[in-house]
């Protein structure tokens, strides 16, 4: 389901651009791409002390949705996961979208899908 909320089958909203059940657990992903001014070769050398602000445009888009959805903010019920991926303009990802998409990919192993890496 895509929507700037997710409806659920009790019909109550949450805010998600994407809702997907990873086992017993609701995942409200709120989808952020954040424009990067830093030329895509500087993202190779993201470990660089000469490039430390790679990925530093993802993650305070990461904080924004944090601050505006996370726990202190909204009322989320314990088994509600709330997942802000959060990525640049150069393919940079948060580890919070890292996790996410590693979660999915061994949701598919375990339901038969393919081998995560």
């Amino acid at each position: 389901q895509t929507s700037r909320e997710c409806t659920e089958a009790n019909g109550s909203m949450r805010p998600g651009d994407i809702c997907v059940a990873i086992g017993d657990n609701p995942h409200y992903v709120d989808v952020t791409i954040a424009h990067s001014d830093l030329s895509s070769n500087a993202r190779l050398a993201r470990n660089s002390p000469a490039h430390p602000q790679v990925g530093a445009d993802a993650y305070a888009k990461e904080a924004d949705k944090f601050r505006k959805y996370g726990a202190a903010s909204y009322d989320w019920r314990p088994e509600e996961v709330f997942v802000p991926f959060a990525m640049d303009s150069n393919g940079f990802m948060t580890e919070s979208a890292h996790t996410f998409l590693k979660a999915v990919a061994l949701e598919a192993k375990n339901n038969g899908g393919g081998r995560p890496q």
